[in-house]
């Protein structure tokens, strides 16, 4: 789609040829075979070139136009694009002449398609994927995005998308297509790629310094070994696709489709110069890459809405090729270091079977390709934070889809309806989710119409899922009362929390779910009604035994001001949340006599911040206050609330530690702006800090929470807040809305500061699994100029970023995807809101400017233009510290829990009528799994009664302490109770064996060693999980009915 919380509330504001040319055939292409190539078509020649023609189109899953518009072809004002008439006419196309290939990647789109048809439509098509003639790239329900996704969502929407393809056409694609994402991940090379069955992975968009250089060396191709926990078993053969121009579309001067303006082939006068012109543009691809095949890709966004005409063009071309090369028209010096020039349509699995048969020692790539840029000022770094508010909505969508899995897998619900997941009650969530990764989807690059549309669609898909799941969980607690599920309560919240809270008379309870395979103990928040005394208890197992809590009442932080939020919040201690099953609290009112902790009298606010001054000499100490949270020691300034440092009480150690609020002025002078895409800073001075605002700063010291309320401007508000037990601090911020009315964009960022002396290197996530060393100014590939020092070193952070030296660690853990540095030493840095106030010039043609009255339609029908003021981005933070260079088990302990925080439920019932549960708690587990060990899917599989799919991941990668160590995990604990009849490994995705897999992959030249991943599978049902691991396994009991042994 490029050519060269606030949502859930927002929502309510709201000439066909039939011409069969005849050419030479190309005989079938048998996709399942181990041949590598038909040697019909390609030539082993090394003298000849193979020229791979590749009929595709990128349809993206939403980006001007929304989902519904692309494919119903609704909104042309916007852009001509209509997903349906592609499908119809390129399957009529295919049908009428049988030498045709085409590639389609997008299952969002495809499944629409497909329910329309007919039977007859549907075999016609099943035979066209049977002769390799339609075939499938990627084959997830979008083209998912790898710098703002998290490896949940990203499993996800390929898995979702797979399985259609598997159980509609017995089909399993084995290349990957992420042609147009705006850099490209580790984690998308090793686990998505070689993980998930692909032999190849091709894409089209690198920095334009590391292109020009591969260009010139012939290094277009190559093979990706991004992972260092993982190492050559998960490496994947890559390449660039759009002739290596950086993107993915026609030869130059060669765009054969009705929306396309270059020049067609006649069989007039110009036919010899055209001719001319494409041999010197395939001579040209050829010396970029290395090998005797090479692979142009013939289509680009949403083509072939005409493709008969697309198809007529191409097959003139190529007829033309063959008549000059036979009557010797055709200069072989023209053709470089070939002879001849063998030209045939193609797909980007027979290019790969090509490829492997070289025989080429290919050279090996180690990094990522992040940050991009396309030019000297033009990082695409922006949208790592772009629509903070659906970064986050997603997010939450995924963790909750995640639990809502594992509640139906233990659900003996039968019935004839549900036959695969399409039939599923999480369906909906999980196609909004499978949507939401697409890249102009969380990456925060659509419009803004398109983006209320993603927030709609996960919006709708929890509330369904959440009907089911609160029923389901009812049952598995053998409650009488209704579950809700609250999905505001980041604002505060909660219809039956507070309704319940009033007055006397109801209790409320609360059901904690923990999605996590290891048990847990936290501090929730509830929204209350009241200032009144509360206790709260736990449901013992034996409903009548109730266990009191602790708990403590705060005011309500609303800094939206939202009319519908809960005026105080009761803080609760949990204790143990045991692995896969919840816990019941219940809360009740026993006095209206108040109990919201008052502010302390210990701390004094002041004016103005310590910070060093102009001479470079600090201010005189002011006295501090200690907060013990049993783990760590926090030191604040008592006059200001700031933080000045940390002291760890099990090894004394002790670091500095501040922070700072900032923004930076969007640049929009000439040239390239700012925009959603990309990152210019006005200037490169490290941003305009924001002062803490006199007399701001506010105190609620208890010893279960701790908060410090600050505010460091009219739009940036934060509470520091320190929790018992916990081995973090917490940062929630409240930023926005962001202040435009001076014509400038700005985006604003918080700075954590430490005496960590990390010289200018820092480390970030790929996807939330490998963590990745970056150094600043520096690329691993090539030798950077650079241009922009402060976007240039801004990189993705998905989960975490850290610091370390030889005596001391620092890290943050994010509760969505940012961009994030370390621009100086001891400091990190993470971009949490953005506005601006210019297009950047990729395509979306607007300004990043959300707002919170909507907006007015589109021209010609409206001016576009936003209604309200700015949105207001909330947010939490959570800083951890460790010992030195040990920061990457120090950000990993808490990575999970991060993601899936314990998922909270409610219910209300009168004092008089008894706890209405008859289970105060319950588990799915026999026993909790190894700390290192997260059970990424506990799922159903719905065509296959009694079996489910498993996904366990080693959570810790190489060298990162001792959870790093290969660790053996039983599938028998999975199931309580039951008996495991069989155990079958499967590829990441679930759609083949992975023995299978094995035996057909692909072997590349710089391949050292083979796979024993094999031998790792016990006959008593345990395996071995080695570091950064995830294995997929169909585990099928002996008993269908499960629930009933669940304790």
């Amino acid at each position: 789609m490029v050519y060269s919380s606030l949502f859930p509330r927002i929502i309510g504001i709201l000439l066909l040829f039939n011409t069969k040319p005849v050419i030479s055939g190309s005989p079938e292409f048998d996709r399942r075979s181990n041949d590598n190539s038909d040697t019909n078509v390609v030539s082993k020649a090394p003298n000849i070139l193979n020229v791979h023609l590749v009929p595709h189109t990128h349809d993206d899953v939403g980006w001007l136009k929304t989902v519904d518009q692309y494919y119903q072809g609704l909104n042309n004002t916007i852009q001509h694009a209509n997903v349906r008439a592609i499908l119809d006419t390129t399957i009529q196309a295919l049908e009428e002449n049988p030498d045709r290939k085409f590639t389609y990647v997008e299952q969002a789109f495809f499944t629409l398609w497909w329910a329309e048809q007919d039977e007859a439509k549907r075999n016609s098509v099943k035979k066209l994927v049977s002769e390799g003639r339609l075939s499938f790239v990627n084959g997830g329900w979008c083209m998912h995005d790898e710098a703002a996704t998290h490896f949940m969502g990203m499993i996800d929407q390929t898995t979702l998308g797979h399985s259609f393809l598997k159980e509609t056409f017995d089909f399993t694609p084995r290349v990957g297509w992420q042609i147009d994402p705006f850099g490209h991940s580790a984690t998308q090379a090793s686990l998505l790629s070689a993980e998930a069955g692909f032999d190849a992975l091709y894409f089209g968009r690198i920095d334009y310094q590391d292109l020009t250089i591969r260009k010139k060396t012939s290094q277009c191709e190559g093979m990706w070994q991004s992972s260092k926990s993982l190492g050559e078993d998960a490496e994947v053969f890559w390449g660039l696709t759009g002739s290596y121009r950086g993107n993915y579309g026609w030869p130059s001067g060669f765009c054969f489709d009705i929306n396309c303006n270059d020049e067609p082939i006649d069989d007039g006068i110009n036919t010899p110069q055209r001719i001319s012109d494409f041999i010197k543009e395939v001579s040209k691809v050829a010396a970029m890459t290395r090998g005797n095949n090479i692979m142009l890709t013939l289509g680009s966004d949403f083509n072939y809405q005409n493709a008969s005409y697309s198809y007529r063009n191409i097959e003139f071309l190529l007829a033309k090729v063959n008549e000059y090369q036979a009557n010797g028209k055709i200069d072989s010096e023209s053709l470089g270091r070939f002879d001849k020039i063998n030209l045939f349509y193609s797909n980007p699995e027979m290019y790969t079977f090509a490829k492997h048969d070289e025989g080429i020692d290919w050279k090996v790539k180690e990094d990522d390709f992040f940050p991009y840029s396309d030019c000297p000022n033009c990082f695409w770094t922006g949208y790592f934070t772009s629509r903070a508010s659906l970064k986050r909505l997603e997010r939450v969508g995924s963790s909750f889809l995640h639990a809502a899995r594992q509640i139906e897998a233990v659900d003996n619900i039968e019935t004839n309806e549900i036959k695969s997941s399409l039939d599923s009650p999480l369906y909906n969530l999980d196609a909004a989710v499978g949507i939401a990764q697409h890249h102009d989807g969380v990456s925060g690059t659509s419009k803004q119409h398109v983006a209320y549309d993603y927030a709609k669609r996960l919006d709708s898909g929890i509330k369904e899922a959440s009907s089911y799941v609160t029923k389901t969980l009812n049952k598995l607690l053998g409650g009488s009362a209704n579950l809700s599920y609250c999905q505001l309560l980041n604002e505060t919240i909660c219809d039956v929390s507070q309704a319940a809270t009033i007055d006397f008379g109801t209790d409320l309870y609360v059901v904690a779910y923990n999605a996590l395979s290891s048990s847990r103990e936290e501090i929730i928040s509830v929204p209350v009604a009241a200032d009144a005394t509360y206790v709260v208890y736990r449901v013992d197992e034996e409903v009548s035994n109730q266990i009191p809590v602790t708990s403590v009442l705060m005011q309500s932080h609303n800094p939206s001001k939202t009319q519908e939020a809960a005026g105080f919040i009761l803080h609760v201690e949990t204790g143990n949340i045991p692995a896969l099953g919840a816990i019941i609290l219940r809360i009740e009112m026993v006095s209206t006599e108040s109990s919201k902790t008052h502010p302390s009298t210990d701390f004094a606010p002041a004016c103005r911040r310590e910070r060093e001054n102009v001479r470079g000499s600090k201010e005189q100490d002011r006295s501090t206050a200690d907060i013990f949270n049993g783990k760590l020691n926090f030191i604040f300034d008592k006059s200001t609330g700031v933080l000045k440092g940390m002291r760890d009480k099990t090894n004394g150690s002790y670091m500095d530690v501040s922070m700072d609020w900032g923004y930076y002025t969007s640049y929009a002078g000439p040239g390239q702006a700012s925009g959603a895409y990309i990152f210019r800073p006005s200037k490169q001075d490290g941003g305009t800090l924001m002062d803490q605002q006199c007399d701001s700063t506010i105190v609620y010291q208890t010893d279960l929470v701790t908060e410090v309320h600050s505010q460091f401007s009219s739009w940036v508000k934060q509470i520091t807040r320190v929790k018992k037990g916990q081995p973090y601090l917490e940062v929630e911020y409240s930023v926005g809305p962001i202040p435009i009315a001076d014509g400038k964009g700005r985006e604003p960022f918080i700075r954590y500061k430490s005496s960590v002396k990390n010289d200018g290197v820092f480390y970030t996530d790929s996807n939330g699994r490998e963590f990745l060393e970056r150094k600043l100014s520096f690329r691993p590939t090539w030798d950077l100029e650079e241009f922009q020092p402060i976007a240039g070193n801004y990189y993705p952070v998905n989960a975490a970023i850290y610091i370390q030296d030889d005596d001391s660690s620092m890290g943050v853990l994010t509760d969505r995807s940012q961009g994030g540095s370390s621009l100086t030493d001891g400091t990190i840095e993470l971009m949490v809101h953005r506005r601006t106030v210019e297009d950047d010039a990729r395509g979306v043609a607007e300004p990043l400017d959300e707002t919170d009255g909507g907006m007015t339609p589109y021209p010609p029908y409206g001016d576009n233009k936003r209604l309200g003021e700015g949105i207001i981005v909330r947010g939490t933070h959570r800083i951890l510290f460790g010992e030195g260079n040990d920061g990457a088990s120090t950000v990993r302990s808490g990575m999970d829990k991060s993601f899936s925080s314990p998922h909270l439920f409610f219910s209300s019932s009168s004092s008089r009528s008894g706890v209405p549960f008859q289970k105060g708690s319950f588990s799915a587990l026999e026993s909790a799994l190894p700390e290192n060990v997260m059970l990424i899917t506990y799922a159903k599989i719905h065509s296959k009664p009694g079996t489910f799919l498993i996904r366990l991941g080693h959570q810790y990668g190489t060298n990162e302490g001792v959870l790093s160590s290969p660790v053996t995990v039983s599938l028998v604990s999975l199931f309580s109770g039951q008996k495991v009849a069989k155990v079958v490994e499967m590829t990441l995705t679930g759609n083949q064996e992975h023995s299978s897999w094995e035996s057909k992959r692909l072997s590349w030249k710089t391949t050292k060693k083979e796979s024993d991943r094999k031998y790792r599978l016990f006959d008593d049902g345990t395996l071995i999980l080695n570091p950064m691991e995830i294995r997929t396994f169909e585990v099928t009991l002996e008993n269908k009915k499960f629930y009933q042994s669940i304790s």
